[in-house]
């Protein structure tokens, strides 16, 4: 079995309201330390296939299709065994 994780992150370019509104509050409660804060998410998904290659193309399929909005979300795909 391979495990994969898929990072979702907010493109750059985008406003990122809920990591603003994290430091916002952040600040609030004193971490005025903060120069800026990305909220995403973090999939896992367990294979039953045993080729890295195979998973890893299935991972950026899903990812494209279902997973993450590309039009504004970015993605990296790690596999771990």
């Amino acid at each position: 079995m391979i495990t994969g994780h898929v990072k979702i992150l907010i493109q750059p370019n985008v406003l990122d309201v809920q990591g603003q509104a994290v430091k916002d509050s952040l600040k609030h409660m004193g971490f005025d330390t903060i120069e800026s804060i990305r909220v995403g998410k973090l999939i896992e998904v367990v294979m039953r296939d045993g080729d890295e290659e195979i998973v890893k193309n299935k991972l950026n399929d899903m990812s494209e299709k279902l997973f993450a909005n590309v039009v504004i979300e970015d993605f990296e795909i790690e596999i771990r065994k």
